[in-house]
């Protein structure tokens, strides 16, 4: 009896083994697993700007905001040493400019009777001109001590500190809109190939949650054509358009890890053949 049961158990076991291979290679290729390019990204905005210097030959006198800060439209961000003297000079050349004025009251009748040339008294409205525009250039200058938000938004990078020299055109800091937000990410170059507009994006976020990351979606819609050079690298830029969910959850320049979907591809490919590592 011990006979036919370990004869029929070897039965059983030829005919199982001859169907566990097709099943196992079945699943190993039917199964699919999605093949990624992963990159770290950050929330921006499409409303951003960087806001430079108009003056210059300046020192940076006092830097009201840090990266991150919430800022209001016209509210002062960085201040200027006044270096060239514009409000000295404004009032100076106001105080100026009020004694002639007085001078052109005084004398103006006195055309009318002779004692004046009428050259004279155009010559004084001339200079008046003259000192009204040199007064308004040298307020507009010293307006521009105090460097304002264009817009409501979020301070992404200072790039200015206190007591530091800036020139004309020295980028001071960077704003941007709270609204209107996509990701952006920067791409190996050995991985850029691989990328294609459209691809779906799965965005890790551990903004509300250090310990369990929040999931949201995205798609590709913009890759760069030229690289950047990064430390040892060339990298090249990624902007990822977010669905609603994720566009009213992240934060303006907050960070998140971005898997891109390059193909989904059958599980024997991923644990029998080889790939390049992505």
């Amino acid at each position: 009896m011990s006979f036919l049961s370990g004869k029929a158990y070897y039965r059983f076991s030829q005919i199982f083994g001859v169907l566990l291979v097709p099943a196992t290679l079945l699943v190993l290729f039917g199964i699919r697993v999605e093949d990624k390019v992963s990159s770290p990204g950050i929330v921006e905005s499409v409303d951003q700007l960087i806001v430079r210097s108009a003056i210059k030959e300046t020192v940076a006198k006092k830097v009201y905001k840090e990266n991150g800060d919430h800022v209001l439209k016209g509210e002062i961000v960085v201040e200027f040493e006044d270096v060239h003297g514009y409000r000295y000079s404004a009032e100076k050349t106001s105080v100026n400019l009020q004694a002639l004025k007085d001078t052109y009251e005084r004398l103006k009748p006195l055309q009318v009777a002779g004692s004046v040339t009428e050259a004279k008294i155009r010559e004084m409205e001339f200079e008046i001109r003259a000192l009204e525009l040199e007064i308004k250039d040298l307020r507009e200058k010293a307006d521009r001590l105090l460097v304002r938000s264009p817009l409501d938004g979020k301070i992404i990078n200072v790039f200015i500190k206190e007591y530091e020299m800036a020139d004309v055109g020295r980028e001071l800091f960077s704003v941007s809109a709270l609204d209107d937000k996509y990701i952006r990410c920067m791409i190996q170059e050995r991985h850029y190939s691989y990328i294609r507009p459209g691809m779906r994006v799965i965005i890790k976020s551990e903004l509300y949650n250090y310990l369990l990351y929040d999931v949201y979606h995205g798609r590709v819609v913009r890759i760069g054509s030229f690289g950047e050079q990064y430390q040892d690298e060339i990298t090249y830029r990624v902007d990822i358009a977010l669905d609603p969910k994720a566009a009213a959850a992240l934060k303006v320049g907050s960070s998140s890890m971005c898997e891109i979907v390059t193909d989904e591809i059958p599980l024997f490919h991923l644990l029998f053949l080889k790939r390049g590592s992505r």
